[in-house]
């Protein structure tokens, strides 16, 4: 699962056969056993398990998605600012 497009992953959402839970915890399993050797990711959002939950309870109840990037883990670069995390802008 290193590799998934969106199209993909919002099939095997809709079928069921993978979580926005499961695939958030594997990024964060990787940026934890592999990012200390590059200390590339100055910040993960502390709340990542709890909104990939959120869509997968928007999906369960709903059977929809609730839009184009619905459950997607995004990377910001950290000279993008954001409103909620940290970063270098």
């Amino acid at each position: 699962m290193l590799e998934l497009n969106i199209a993909d992953y919002h099939q095997a959402l809709l079928e069921k056969q993978l979580t926005t839970e499961e695939l958030v915890a594997f990024y964060l399993d990787r940026i934890q056993r592999f990012d200390h050797t590059f200390s590339s990711i100055i910040c993960v959002n502390p709340n990542a398990i709890v909104l990939a939950r959120e869509c997968d309870d928007y999906l369960r109840t709903t059977g929809k998605l609730r839009g184009s990037l619905h459950g997607v883990p995004v990377l910001v670069k950290d000279n993008i600012e954001t409103a909620d995390m940290p970063t270098r802008a």
